[in-house]
């Protein structure tokens, strides 16, 4: 690593001895300053990991009128030494909610996020992250490089099987290895599947707007509709409006959320509410209409399933 001195005016008498270093790191070995007036370089090798800081002495240099200087110790600011590759944790898929399928279509994509933790102990931190995709079992192929941040908004196909890897790099050029998350699945399951139990009356709505053309609603309180799957994620698409309703939602007998459905305007293939575990196993999910006075209305257009 190379220093640049620069100084008020021309200086002269400037050696090795006139500088020291301090720090965690070990083994620094200082070259003669080079240069001449007022600017000078110094190049140090051989520090191993850890802190550096250089100082120069007081009255190490004279100027072109004999005055010595400078008055006291100066030091440069501390440098971090980063030999040391950071590291990544195997990067995992998140159902997201808040969001909307894209198309109406079977194969419409479902939405997700790509989450994962870095870590670099050599001192210097995390610069970015890079992230390549595996689609039905193929190589890894680059999707992403230099994020900024440990997550990833990425799509998936129902009927296709995806595998991310991440690799961490920080900010003294280390770059990390390739570690990959578990192969993830993606399913939709329609209102008309015979797998959705319904309790009450549920009736079929007819619509170009919803997922395959079609969803199922209900007003009365207490309807409800109930789905036993086997995954690691789950998320209910339905649609928002003026005259839809609050339902409450049950995963495995015990309430998780209340969902008010309720908007403005008219959005169809909303993913109102997700759930995403860090392994597989099979649960049951009830959906119960809460019959909102004025507008009580709940869709079940069709239900998101991560395997």
């Amino acid at each position: 690593m190379t220093y640049s001195l620069r100084f008020g005016g021309p200086v002269r008498d400037l050696s090795a001895t006139d500088f020291k270093g301090s720090g965690t790191a070990s083994g620094c070995s200082l070259g003669a300053p080079t240069g001449s007036g007022a600017s000078w370089s110094l190049t140090s090798i051989g520090c191993g990991q850890g802190t550096v800081v250089m100082s120069l002495r007081a009255g190490a240099v004279v100027d072109s009128v004999a005055n010595r200087g400078p008055a006291t110790q100066v030091n440069a600011p501390t440098l971090v030494i980063d030999r040391a590759a950071p590291t990544s944790s195997p990067p995992r898929v998140r159902l997201r909610a808040g969001v909307a399928l894209a198309s109406a279509s079977p194969p419409t994509a479902l939405l997700a996020t790509l989450t994962w933790a870095g870590r670099d102990t050599g001192g210097a931190g995390i610069a970015g992250y890079d992230v390549r995709r595996s689609v039905d079992g193929s190589g890894f192929a680059d999707l992403a490089f230099g994020i900024p941040g440990a997550a990833l908004a990425v799509a998936l196909t129902p009927g296709h099987a995806y595998r991310f890897e991440v690799r961490a790099r920080d900010r003294a050029g280390n770059v990390g290895g390739w570690i990959a998350g578990s192969t993830a699945r993606a399913a939709l399951t329609q209102e008309a599947s015979s797998a959705i139990r319904y309790h009450r009356t549920w009736r079929t709505a007819q619509n170009g707007y919803h997922v395959a053309g079609a969803a199922r609603n209900a007003i009365m309180p207490g309807a409800s509709a109930t789905y036993t799957f086997t995954g690691r994620g789950i998320a209910w698409v339905t649609t928002l409006g003026p005259d839809r309703g609050v339902a409450r939602l049950y995963l495995d007998e015990t309430l998780v959320a209340i969902v008010d459905t309720n908007a403005s305007a008219l959005a169809f293939r909303a993913v109102a509410w997700a759930r995403t575990w860090a392994w597989s196993g099979t649960h049951t999910l009830k959906l119960v209409v809460a019959g909102t006075a004025g507008h009580a209305r709940v869709d079940l257009d069709a239900f998101e399933i991560l395997r």
